[in-house]
């Protein structure tokens, strides 16, 4: 267990799963992140989350994102919008990703 929860661990862990190919403990542990109270998603967070969407083929988790990426402006981010264009691009509508 950790003790010192911050937005870089969660990220750490969720890119482990991403490189053991297992995107819905990545997405999993995403989520469990935005509940906690003390630790809000940043750029590389988001971008984890988007890849996690894209390896599943998780469309309506991946909208999700892109809406929550547009409201708390990480949208702005490059890293964020280069893993929404390739999420995008694995779930076969591209055409969403210049909206």
């Amino acid at each position: 267990k950790m003790p010192h929860r911050d937005v870089s661990s969660w990220t750490t862990i969720m890119k482990g799963y991403l490189a053991a190919m297992n995107s819905d403990e990545a997405l999993i542990l995403f989520s469990a992140m935005r509940v906690d109270s003390n630790v809000s998603a940043d750029t590389y967070a988001l971008s984890a989350a988007l890849k996690a969407c894209g390896q599943s083929s998780n469309a309506a988790y991946g909208e999700c994102l892109h809406a929550y990426a547009e409201k708390t402006f990480l949208l702005r981010s490059v890293f964020v919008g280069s893993a929404l264009v390739n999420m995008y691009k694995c779930i076969g509508k591209i055409e969403q990703s210049c909206t």
